[in-house]
């Protein structure tokens, strides 16, 4: 059984605590993008300009999420 040390453990909360502070500013940043453009009189239409910005952060939230868990699975892999 493989053990971890301070310096592991460290990581693997350092890691994920910044995926969590990622998608909290996420969650804001997208949210606000999206009142924004509907109190300046947008209606959903098909420019509704806030959907590129959103989609392309949903694809880098999703490779942090990704690089997170490969860091989480490979220090936990038995040697």
């Amino acid at each position: 059984m493989k053990t971890s040390t301070d310096s592991e453990i460290k990581h693997e909360i350092s890691v994920f605590a910044a995926f969590k502070k990622h998608l909290t500013i996420f969650i804001v940043g997208i949210s606000l993008l999206w009142l924004g453009w509907y109190a300046s009189g947008g209606q959903l239409s098909l420019y509704a300009w806030p959907g590129y910005i959103s989609l392309a952060w949903v694809f880098v939230l999703i490779v942090h999420l990704l690089i997170a868990y490969s860091s989480f699975r490979k220090k936990n892999q038995p040697s």
